[in-house]
């Protein structure tokens, strides 16, 4: 079924793979982007080149949003993050999906879904991610400060992240809620990772004073 989707989720490592994944189903795809990078957006998606907090109105009707998560410190954050909120509930989305934010968890807002997702890895990555650190340092030879060794994280594949926003999109059974979105196989120490990122690399690793990991 061919649906109104609006990302407000920039066109970085997240807003890729989601332009990637639900234009597959020929959904009519809308996306509100600050600036223009080396990725190439197809010609059928609708592109906004403006920054989310300068959105007006929304004029995308009938949509389903997805808003990625957005951390700040700045002391006019909230505001300006309550303001959009208010704009995107004026426009009756069907469907809120919110990534991972804790400043709307208090908000009282219809068809409100919010996804807690766990450390997100793989492809079309714009910065490196926790992996990807340790195995530019191991193949770089590089140390690696780690301050907690067995500090327990949860992952999840970008391709698996997708498939589960898509079931949001297209079940009419997922109700408002919180949701914890991770895979219960990649739950790892610090640790762990290292010594499987090392095996898959085939390389001995040493961890001095459970601060740096060097390369033999």
């Amino acid at each position: 079924m061919k649906r109104n989707i609006l990302l407000l989720t920039g066109n970085g490592f997240i807003g890729r793979n989601l332009i990637k994944s639900l234009n597959k189903n020929k959904n009519k795809i809308s996306i509100f982007i600050k600036k223009e990078n080396n990725f190439k957006i197809p010609k059928n998606i609708q592109v906004y080149k403006k920054n989310i907090f300068q959105i007006k109105e929304i004029q995308v009707k009938d949509s389903i949003i997805v808003l990625t998560t957005l951390n700040n410190t700045n002391k006019d954050f909230k505001s300006k993050f309550s303001l959009l909120l208010n704009k995107i509930k004026s426009s009756k989305p069907k469907k809120l999906i919110l990534i991972s934010s804790v400043s709307v968890y208090s908000k009282k807002f219809n068809n409100l879904i919010i996804l807690r997702v766990g450390n997100i890895f793989g492809e079309l990555r714009t910065k490196p991610s926790y992996i990807e650190k340790i195995i530019i340092s191991l193949v770089n030879k590089l140390d690696f400060v780690e301050n907690k060794l067995n500090l327990i994280r949860s992952y999840i594949y970008i391709g698996e992240f997708c498939r589960a926003i898509s079931k949001v999109i297209n079940n009419k059974t997922i109700k408002t809620n919180i949701y914890n979105l991770s895979n219960k196989n990649y739950i790892f120490s610090s640790n762990q990772v290292h010594k499987i990122v090392a095996e898959c690399l085939n390389i001995k690793i040493f961890v001095k004073k459970k601060k740096l990991v060097h390369i033999f």
